[in-house]
């Protein structure tokens, strides 16, 4: 989902980098963040008219990262890329780090 940033703030995609949201802009929050954001005023819905004007006419909406089932037989650099994908294009630092953040997808799309 793409939210309406209302006023600039720092926001953090992985909790290690931080960047600065300009008012106005339209852009993905972690689910984990919205409820708080919205409820501080932080950040809204982007409405269909927004989101298409962000992208310059063409709506694009992001695609569901595909993890494959057999992802933990896979080199660690492949899957390394997967979770680099979950984590907004962000750096995931280690083995370690890209095995956390695929099995937390793994688990939340298992609770939809």
């Amino acid at each position: 989902m793409l939210f309406k940033v209302l006023v600039a703030f720092p926001y953090s995609v992985d909790g290690r980098f931080t960047e600065m949201l300009a008012e106005g802009g339209v852009v993905p929050i972690r689910e984990d963040l919205v409820e708080g954001l919205t409820d501080g005023e932080y950040v809204r819905e982007a409405t269909e008219e927004e989101i298409a004007e962000a992208a310059g006419g063409a709506v694009v909406l992001p695609q569901p990262v595909e993890i494959p089932d057999d992802w933990r037989e896979l080199n660690w650099f492949k899957y390394r890329d997967i979770a680099r994908a979950l984590n907004g294009g962000q750096s995931v630092g280690n083995k370690a780090a890209a095995v956390a953040i695929i099995e937390a997808e793994l688990a939340r799309r298992a609770e939809i």
